[in-house]
């Protein structure tokens, strides 16, 4: 229903002598999947679907605003005291991903920060795992719990949107967690994805201080510049990396970091191995001038 390329064919299907034309021929859109068309009592069914659908998406557009203007002129409860919805909602809205709705879900879900002594309470409510263990972008275990469904949702639907999208550090991050998992790695990044997402809410919410990237650190590894063709890989593990323009090893870990290097055609697991090998091996512990400072979630 949500899809204007799908919903487009079936008016097109539903159309009383609407035609097709490729070239020289023609072909009537009723009989474009269907070989005999599509008879006119389910044309006359789908229409008034979709005439149903706008209608309720109409309602769901207007009850949602009045939700939100609701939520705005509400206090709601922060460290610093009780603070009115529109600030605390426009600060929510700083944090990726997150839309009006997913903030006007928050805040009826969670009312206020202070009902968790800690973010791993709070990640444990949302249904998303307190106890997932990330290593080197990769998760290591995870434990299932059960948490608010409807927060649930909304924080995985964000999540994946996050990820597809993995054009700032959450996304890349989780994007990256996806493609080092052969099995189950989109699932297991939308976890991780969306935990970091509820956490991020709750020290926002908490604080009321918009989001900021600035006390995270998204595998700042630091690694010697070293030509491709010193750092000791395989010929052919060479010749990949160096026809897609990857010739040291700061573009290589760069790109390794965010999840592309897994794209590049003809690297099999053997070769990201080998890559991973060599960036654990000579990574600094701690990159020059960079700080921790103690935001959970990182």
């Amino acid at each position: 229903m949500r899809s204007a390329e799908n919903r487009a064919m079936i008016e097109d299907m539903c159309a009383e002598g609407y035609v097709y034309k490729d070239n020289d021929s023609e072909i009537d859109a009723g009989k474009f999947i269907c070989p005999d068309g599509l008879p006119h009592e389910v044309k006359k069914i789908l229409i008034d679907m979709f005439n149903e659908f706008d209608a309720h998406d109409i309602k769901v557009k207007h009850y949602q605003k009045l939700a939100i203007e609701t939520a705005k002129n509400i206090s709601w409860e922060t460290d610093s005291g009780f603070v009115k919805g529109d600030k605390l909602i426009q600060n929510l809205l700083t944090v990726p991903s997150v839309g009006e709705l997913t903030a006007l879900v928050w805040l009826c879900e969670i009312i206020t920060p202070h009902r968790f002594e800690t973010p791993r309470q709070l990640a444990a409510y949302c249904g998303c795992d307190p106890s997932l263990k990330v290593s080197a972008g990769k998760v290591t275990s995870q434990t299932r719990r059960k948490g608010n469904s409807k927060l649930h949702f909304q924080l995985l639907k964000i999540s994946g949107a996050c990820i597809n999208r993995h054009s700032e550090p959450f996304g890349q991050w989780g994007y990256a967690i996806s493609k080092k998992h052969a099995k189950g790695g989109y699932k297991k990044a939308t976890g991780a994805v969306a935990r970091r997402i509820a956490v991020s809410l709750y020290f926002v919410h908490k604080q009321n201080i918009p989001f900021s990237y600035d006390k995270y650190n998204f595998y700042k590894i630091d690694v010697p510049d070293v030509q491709l063709s010193d750092m000791g890989f395989s010929k052919r593990l060479v010749n990949i990396l160096s026809s897609n323009g990857l010739t040291d090893s700061k573009t290589i870990t760069d790109s390794y970091i965010v999840g592309n290097i897994h794209e590049l055609k003809g690297l099999g697991k053997k070769s990201v191995f080998e890559i991973n090998t060599w960036i654990q091996s000579n990574k600094n512990s701690k990159p020059k001038g960079d700080k921790n400072n103690g935001q959970e979630g990182r």
